[in-house]
């Protein structure tokens, strides 16, 4: 069998832990160790019993229908040590040995967020989402989210206006319908996104699909973005789990007496957040450059030691031309003309006035 068809047979044989699979595979060093040393003398049976009935005696007949229909929809299963797997989802104990993954986005990109909140989303959300998603184009992110309605739906459908990659975790199979309002969405965000699950084909939806997808979606982002919450919620759920993955979280913060706001303002309150008014606040906490900044800080290193000199000496308050001359000690005409290009290289603005002012 191939090494897909060695790991979903694993994953579908219930008395075979992922986690113990994981560890078992890295104290022999590789998959192929791992099954050879199954059949070793000196191996322990305790250990190696599980893995050996599900090698003798597992559904091998289902592996075979599972990836047939993962041939017929155009999922991608990929396993725990295949090299698309998503490198973030392995920073967390608790992550699935296989994914099943539709769509042509990246699954590992450069910058990933998560925003999550609730489903009954109010018009101050709607907004700030709104803005926020905006403003992130110029960053380079890839948005997860997980589809449902409210403020997850409304994530995916700002990225999708915007032409920032989304991709969404689901709670259910991909061979199931996605929910009837989101069809057109679920199908738009392939295009640079995914949709993605933990979940074999032809498994039931349940209930508690939805607290274990949060995981995934909490695993696979550097960043957390909670926009409304009521006190509990499976948004609270995944900022609980961020945290402990080591994840930063962020919270828009709301009217005290809003009860989609209550959750937003406890996890600031109790420090399990960071406050969240502009952009900018996230590309403080995550050094993300936008593309503005990066094409400055390019044009910079290419600026002559005299626009250099007279950039370093202009503050962001505005400035005035006579000051400035006063300081470098240079002749009007010299000083006019070096203001000129920094004017025409963007990394200054003209107040009138003779005043000026770095950008």
């Amino acid at each position: 069998m191939s090494e897909r068809e060695l790991m979903l047979l694993f994953y579908i044989s219930p008395k075979v832990s992922d986690r113990k699979l994981r560890m078992a595979v890295e104290q022999q060093g590789s998959l192929d160790d791992f099954i050879r040393w199954l059949y070793q003398p000196d191996s322990n049976p305790l250990i190696t019993y599980p893995f050996k009935a599900a090698l003798e005696k597992g559904p091998i007949d289902q592996v075979k229908r599972l990836l047939e229909c993962c041939d017929k929809e155009q999922l991608k299963c990929l396993h725990y040590y295949h090299q698309d797997y998503p490198y973030r989802l392995k920073q967390i104990p608790d992550a699935p040995n296989i994914l099943f993954v539709k769509g042509s986005g990246e699954l590992s990109p450069q910058r990933s967020m998560g925003i999550v909140g609730t489903r009954k989303m109010t018009r101050y959300g709607a907004e700030v989402l709104r803005e926020m998603i905006s403003e992130l184009r110029t960053m380079n992110v890839h948005v997860f989210s997980g589809l449902a309605y409210g403020v997850d739906i409304e994530a995916h459908k700002n990225c999708l206006s915007q032409e920032i990659p989304t991709s969404a975790v689901l709670g259910h199979a991909l061979d199931q319908d996605v929910l009837k309002g989101n069809r057109t969405h679920a199908k738009a965000l392939q295009s640079k996104g995914n949709l993605i699950s933990e979940f074999v084909p032809g498994t039931t939806t349940r209930a508690i699909n939805f607290p274990m997808r949060n995981r995934i979606l909490a695993g696979l982002v550097d960043l957390l973005m909670v926009i409304e919450s009521p006190i509990k919620g499976g948004s609270l759920i995944t900022a609980k789990l961020a945290n402990q993955y080591n994840r930063d979280v962020m919270a828009v913060p709301g009217n005290i007496n809003q009860l989609c706001s209550q959750g937003c303002n406890a996890l600031i309150r109790d420090h399990k957040a960071h406050i969240y008014s502009n952009v900018q606040d996230i590309s403080r906490l995550m050094d993300w450059k936008t593309d503005d900044e990066h094409t400055q800080l390019e044009l910079f290193s290419e600026l002559n030691p005299n626009e250099r000199s007279l950039l370093d000496l202009m503050a962001y308050d505005n400035v005035h031309l006579d000051w400035l001359a006063d300081r470098l000690n240079w002749p009007l005409h010299q000083l006019s003309l070096v203001l000129l290009e920094l004017e025409l290289k963007n990394f200054i603005s003209s107040l009138g006035g003779k005043r000026y002012r770095r950008k």
